[in-house]
């Protein structure tokens, strides 16, 4: 007999066509959640996901390099290592905060809360030292890694640090030329994209400019790190012996306003700046001011000649020493008796009462006018953060001792610049020069841009210039600038002591003192000026004692370093009453290789 197969075939068929239909509706099911995936909800997903696996951080930003006039590097960005966490990955909170504490130097509690929030990204300690870092990798923490990132650093440490200045966590300046010309050097944050991939290993994506394509422009000072040195040197070792406080050297080129070198006691390291206390962080050859005394009458003395109210060989009585005027008790230091003394002399014995008559003749007006045409009470505009204008009142401010006063260096006071600003201005044929500490900038080694030589304005004439250099060669020569003497060279300037103000305000302190000497070399055709001050020297404290045997160190020094003929006669350039460079008969003088 035969079966019928018929029932099985309709029952095999109905099970395949179920089956089927169901992997059909499966796939159909699928397709459809991943057109939903990659279609439909793929930005929603992408946008959620991202942080997941993948995270966009910002690098600090490139600097450009610091050199001197020279092309020495003062200032250069070197990599270092920065040490961040990715909190999700980190197995024992407690315990890795602990290992990171004592490898760091940084608190427990501070890391355990960066560690136990719902970021995906923290940095943890940035910069950090080669020793420090290979501590960490010792400790094989898991979620823990490092990332390159540019770190300024001064190879010179402490030479021209005040100059300089230096830059913050985010490489920002912070002082100095790196706050004042941070525009310029600082290249825009870069932005890097650290991904993770399925095993949790970390890989670095492509790297972004932040919109800028350029890095941080070079710049070249018109410091000389040779000369810099020289002025840290003699100074820190003036300081010293004398027992100061501190002190102040700025060395300038009097043609063109460049400054050469600025130092200041007590230094500091820039590549630690944050250890120090922040008052050593500013510059005090800028920001800081004092009475200048007897250096005050340099320009005192310019002023009545300019003004044609007196002549060098015109005497003032001075009183046999003694003087009562506008409420004042005036004296000659070292209780000096003088009668009958010519300009001249009054600069060269540095007689207060003499200088007191000068201004008598010359009266308020002229005297604030000049004083104003030299720069006091204004900013000299040079290029470094926190200038201070000084302190010279109006003249519907003043009393009658005020003018007395104002005549030997007292009831004012300047900044360093300032003063040196405007003995340059007698040095160099009368004109007020805006003083420079950068050259230019300069991109992979060639100059884009160059500051030029910027005349403020005519102080005084050529033939009173001349005059006056006459005069104040006779205070090295015979008065009480006798120790900034030079052997070879014809060496102007003035020395300077003045008495420091009590705190409370109430008078002048008996017993602390500020020790100056400003001048300038060849006399006849200057090329350096160099200011010294001496803050609170012991024992001794006049400024021809402590100041002006500083000034002869540096010049010394200098003038072999540049290679600077003693005996030459010959006139480099001058400013002539045109305001143009006259005279220049020799080129630039070459410097000593090193």
């Amino acid at each position: 007999m035969v079966k019928d197969n018929s029932s099985g075939n309709v029952v095999r068929q109905r099970k395949i066509i179920l089956s089927g239909g169901f992997f059909v509706v499966i796939f159909l099911v699928i397709a459809w959640r991943l057109f939903q995936v990659h279609i439909v909800w793929h930005d929603k997903l992408l946008k959620f996901s991202a942080p997941q696996y993948s995270k966009t951080i910002y690098k600090r930003p490139d600097r450009g390099t610091i050199f001197d006039r020279e092309g020495r590097e003062m200032a250069v960005t070197i990599e270092a290592e920065s040490l961040f966490v990715r909190p999700f990955m980190v197995e024992n909170v407690d315990l890795t905060a602990s290992k990171l504490s004592k490898a760091l130097g940084i608190s427990k509690e501070k890391i355990k809360r960066d560690l136990s929030g719902d970021k995906r990204f923290v940095w943890i300690d940035r910069q950090i030292s080669p020793e420090v870092a290979n501590k960490v990798r010792k400790l094989n923490l898991k979620g823990v890694d490092f990332l390159n990132e540019g770190r300024r650093y001064y190879p010179s440490r402490e030479l021209g640090a005040r100059s300089i200045g230096f830059v913050g966590i985010d490489n920002q300046g912070l002082a100095g030329i790196e706050y004042y010309y941070d525009s310029y050097i600082r290249s825009a944050p870069k932005k890097i994209r650290t991904d993770l991939d399925l095993f949790n290993n970390l890989f670095e994506g492509e790297e972004q400019d932040g919109g800028n394509e350029l890095k941080g422009i070079d710049l070249v000072l018109t410091m000389d790190k040779v000369i810099q040195h020289f002025a840290e040197h003699e100074l820190r070792k003036q300081v010293k012996a004398t027992n100061a406080v501190g002190g102040v050297v700025i060395v300038m080129d009097p043609m063109t306003g460049e400054v050469l070198a600025m130092a200041d006691q007590p230094q500091f390291n820039p590549n630690e700046y944050d250890s120090y206390d922040k008052r050593l962080w500013s510059n005090k050859a800028v920001s800081h001011t004092f009475e200048p005394g007897s250096t005050f009458k340099v320009l005192l003395a310019a002023a009545s000649i300019d003004s044609g109210l007196m002549k060098p060989t015109d005497t003032v009585y001075c009183e046999n020493g003694e003087y009562r005027v506008g409420g004042l008790n005036i004296h000659e230091a070292h209780n000096k008796k003088y009668q009958d003394l010519t300009i001249k002399d009054v600069l060269a014995k540095s007689s207060n009462i003499g200088a007191v008559k000068i201004g008598e003749i010359l009266e308020s007006d002229q005297f604030y006018n000049y004083m104003q045409r030299f720069g006091i009470g204004s900013k000299t505009g040079i290029d470094l953060p926190a200038e201070s204008n000084g302190l010279f009142r109006s003249i519907d401010r003043w009393t009658s001792s005020s003018l007395p006063a104002m005549s030997f260096g007292q009831e004012l006071s300047v900044t360093q610049m300032q003063l040196i600003t405007a003995v340059s201005a007698v040095a160099n044929g009368g004109l007020l020069l805006k003083p420079r500490v950068v050259k230019g900038l300069s991109k992979e080694g060639h100059m884009v841009k160059t500051f030029n030589t910027e005349v403020v304005r005519r102080a005084i004439s050529q033939d009173t210039s001349r005059i006056m250099t006459d005069l104040l060669e006779n205070v090295v020569r015979e008065g009480t600038g006798s120790r900034a003497a030079i052997s070879g060279f014809r060496v102007a300037g003035k020395t300077g002591t003045s008495q420091k103000s009590k705190v409370d305000g109430g008078g002048y302190s008996s017993d602390k003192f500020i020790a100056t000497f400003v001048g300038y070399f060849p006399a006849e055709a200057p090329r350096i000026a160099i200011l010294v001050m001496i803050d609170e020297p012991q024992k001794e404290f006049y400024g021809g004692v402590v100041a002006a045997p500083v000034f002869k160190n540096i010049a010394e020094r200098t003038a072999g370093y540049l290679n600077m003929v003693p005996d030459d006669n010959s006139l480099y350039y001058v400013y002539g009453d045109n305001d143009k460079l006259v005279e220049l008969s020799v080129p630039p003088l070459n410097k000593k290789k090193l």
